[in-house]
């Protein structure tokens, strides 16, 4: 049972428990020492009401379902693989302190390659009912982020000499950027929304 839900079972039954107080405060001022089978039965109907009130709420179990917190988790995981934790400029560096274009569009196909891995490995777990939308969401954007950023990687060749500068590495990081941030975003958005907590993605190494 969901938290919105339980509170408002709970409310209900609250609403009902006052109106039978209320009513057996009033009897008991206009009948002063009498008790009979009907006032029995609104004290038991007040016992239930206040059952009525606590239980839904013991049983809300955190306002999320057991299943939806799983996937969330699944999803978490997937957005801790989505941020880079190395920085490919660094393997293409040559000793004279210039940057190997081949090795450096190896390390950034390889950590797009990894992160499309994590995510296909999210999306072959069914989501429970309640994601299904978020899920086809996410998966929609995730598709639009990976075809734009390997198509900026196809033209990598027009952008960067053979050996570049660091000058001209970090000028194409930022133009790598601006070309996917769009797309980033979109995806980031998705997948925060999927996972209930905040989903970063990685689009080029700081330059």
């Amino acid at each position: 049972m969901s938290r919105q839900l339980a509170f408002v079972i709970a409310g209900v039954a609250a609403v009902i428990g006052v109106l039978l107080v209320v009513h057996l405060w009033r009897w008991s001022r206009a009948h002063p020492g009498q008790w009979g089978a009907a006032q029995s039965l609104t004290a038991l109907g007040l016992v239930v009401s206040l059952l009525a009130v606590m239980l839904p709420l013991v049983t809300a179990n955190g306002g999320e379902d057991p299943a939806v917190a799983t996937y969330r988790q699944r999803v978490s995981s997937t957005c801790a693989s989505l941020q880079a934790s190395t920085n490919p400029l660094m393997d293409a560096m040559n000793s004279s302190g210039s940057i190997d274009r081949a090795r450096l569009e190896k390390g950034l196909r390889n950590q797009v390659k990894a992160a499309e891995g994590a995510v296909a490995t999210l999306w072959r777990t069914a989501p429970p009912d309640a994601l299904a939308d978020a899920s086809a969401a996410a998966r929609q954007s995730a598709d639009a982020f990976f075809r734009t950023m390997n198509g900026e990687l196809d033209r990598m060749s027009e952008e960067l000499p053979r050996t570049a500068s660091l000058q001209q590495v970090s000028a194409y990081f930022g133009s790598l950027d601006a070309a996917v941030r769009p797309a980033a975003s979109e995806f980031a958005a998705a997948m925060t929304e999927l996972a209930g907590k905040q989903c970063g993605v990685t689009t080029a190494p700081a330059g």
